[in-house]
C-alpha cells in the first residue's frame, strides 16, 4: 500500500494544524483544515525560538529565512531594590533565542498552503471513530469521511476528550499575567535591547522581551514588548477560581481587555510593590493585559484508531518551558515523515504515537518542575547576590536551557554562565 492521495482531515488551523496541512500536502496526500475562527493571524503574542530550531524550520522551508525576529543574546535576572530603576542585577547569562510574533509565524505557514483546503469560521461538532474509518461532522451537520483525522484543536481539544473521556487537565495551582505594548508607547526600551530581563518575584517571577511589530517591523521604535507574569501568590477571589465537587480546580483564561475592575486594580497594586520602576511602568502602560490560565496534561497515547492529536490537543505543558510551539511543528514534522515512509495508515500512526507521546510527557514533567523551583518554590530573590543565585540556578532543571528548546529533547545543552 502506498500512503498517498490519503484523505485527511485536520481539526484546528493553528500552529499545529497548519503545519500539518502543509507538510502532508507534499507528500501529495488530500488535506482539509477545519478551523472554528475565522482569523487567527492577530491571537497570539511573542514567542521564542531557539536558533537551532529556527535553522530547522528555515531547512524544511516552514518559514522564510529573512521571518522578522528579534534576537535577545542575553538573558538577565534582575530583583527590585528601592527605587533603581531597573532593579539591581543577579546575574547575566546568554541564550541562544530569537522572539518572533505567533500571528507573523502562523502567517507564513498559511502562505505555504498555496489553494489548499483550509476551511476557516467552521466550528466541528464531533468527531467519530469507527472501524471503518474516521469522520468529522461539522456544526452545519455535514458529514466529512476520512482516512486519518487529526485534532490539532488545543487545548480545551474536543478530540482529546472525545477520544481519551477520562483524562482531564489538571490547574497548576498559579496563572501568568500577560501583556503586549508597543514599543512607542514605552519611554525607554533599550533595557531589553537585545536582552530578556527576568525578574524574581514575592511568588514567582516575570520575563520581558521585545517581539517584532505588527507588520513585522524589527527597526527601534516600532517593535512590540511582551511580558508575562507568573504569580502564585493571586487571591482566589481575584481568579475567580472555581472548585468541582471532588475538588479540582479551575480558573477561566481572561482574555485581552476582559479583565475586571479588581483583576485590573490588583494587577497594578502589585506591580508597584514588586517590579523595578521600569518594569512597573511597561505592565501599566500596557492597554489590555490578560490572563493565561495554565494547566498540566500528558498523555500515555496520542492515537486511538486512525485519529491523532498533535500540538496543544496532545499534551499541555506549562509555558516555562517555551516549547509549545516548537512541540507543535515537531508533532506535525513525525507525522509527515511516518506519513510519507511507513507502509500503511495503521504502521505511520504507530510510529508517531511512540515517537511523540513520550516527549509530550517528558515536556509537561519539566514544566512542572520548572513551576515548582521558579514560582511555587521560588527563591527570595531580595535576598540573593550572584554566588547564591549560582547555587540555586544550578540545582535543578533550571540549569538546563529548557527556554525555548531545540526541536529535539536530547540536544540540549546548559546555559552558558
Amino acid at each position: 500500500m502506498s500512503l498517498r492521495g490519503l484523505r485527511i482531515g485536520v481539526i484546528g488551523g493553528s500552529i499545529a494544524g497548519t503545519a500539518v496541512a502543509v507538510l502532508l500536502t507534499r507528500s501529495s496526500q488530500d488535506v482539509t483544515v477545519f478551523e472554528r475562527s475565522s482569523r487567527l493571524d492577530e491571537r497570539g503574542g511573542g514567542i521564542g525560538l531557539e536558533f537551532a530550531g529556527i535553522r530547522k524550520l528555515e531547512a524544511l522551508d516552514l518559514i522564510e529565512r529573512d521571518m522578522p525576529q528579534v534576537r535577545a543574546p542575553n538573558r538577565i535576572w534582575r530583583v527590585k531594590d528601592g527605587e533603581q530603576y531597573l532593579g539591581r542585577l543577579l546575574k547575566r547569562q546568554q541564550m541562544n533565542v530569537a522572539a518572533v510574533h505567533w500571528g507573523l509565524l502562523h502567517h507564513q505557514l498559511l502562505a505555504r498552503m498555496n489553494s489548499k483546503d483550509y476551511r476557516s469560521g467552521v466550528p466541528v461538532d464531533r468527531v467519530e471513530n469507527t472501524s471503518a474509518g474516521p469522520s468529522v461532522l461539522t456544526a452545519d451537520g455535514t458529514r466529512h469521511s476520512f482516512d486519518i483525522v487529526v485534532g490539532a484543536d488545543g487545548y480545551r481539544s474536543r478530540t482529546r476528550q472525545s477520544l481519551f473521556p477520562a483524562i482531564m487537565q489538571t490547574y497548576a495551582g498559579y496563572p501568568a499575567w500577560r501583556g503586549i505594548v508597543d514599543e512607542r508607547e514605552l519611554p525607554d526600551a533599550a533595557p531589553v535591547d537585545q536582552a530578556m530581563h527576568i525578574v524574581g518575584t514575592t511568588y514567582g517571577h516575570a520575563p520581558f522581551y521585545l517581539v517584532p511589530g505588527r507588520g513585522g517591523e524589527t527597526q527601534r521604535g516600532t517593535r512590540r514588548l511582551n511580558w508575562l507574569w507568573y504569580d502564585a501568590g493571586v487571591p482566589d477571589d481575584v481568579l475567580e477560581l472555581v472548585r468541582s465537587a471532588d475538588g479540582h480546580a479551575h480558573v477561566d483564561a481572561v482574555p485581552p481587555g476582559d479583565m475586571t475592575k479588581k483583576q485590573r486594580n490588583y494587577l497594578r497594586e502589585i506591580s508597584g510593590e514588586q517590579l523595578p520602576p521600569w518594569h512597573r511602568d511597561v505592565v501599566r502602560a500596557t492597554p489590555a493585559p490578560y490572563i493565561q490560565s495554565l494547566y498540566d496534561l500528558p498523555l500515555d497515547h496520542y492515537v486511538a484508531g486512525r485519529v491523532c492529536l498533535a500540538g496543544d490537543a496532545a499534551a499541555i505543558a506549562r509555558p516555562h518551558t517555551g516549547s509549545a510551539t516548537l512541540k507543535a511543528l515537531e508533532d506535525a514534522i513525525t507525522l509527515a515523515q511516518a506519513v510519507d515512509e511507513e507502509a500503511s495508515i495503521e504502521a505511520a500512526l504507530a510510529r508517531y504515537d511512540v515517537q511523540r507521546g513520550s516527549v509530550g510527557q517528558q515536556l509537561v514533567r519539566v514544566g512542572q518542575e520548572l513551576g515548582r523551583e521558579q514560582v511555587v518554590e521560588a527563591p527570595r530573590w531580595a535576598g540573593l547576590n550572584e554566588a547564591k543565585f549560582d547555587k540555586w540556578f544550578g540545582s535543578g532543571v533550571t540549569s538546563t536551557a529548557w527556554y525555548a528548546q531545540p526541536l529535539h529533547l536530547q540536544e540540549r545543552a546548559p546555559v552558558k554562565p
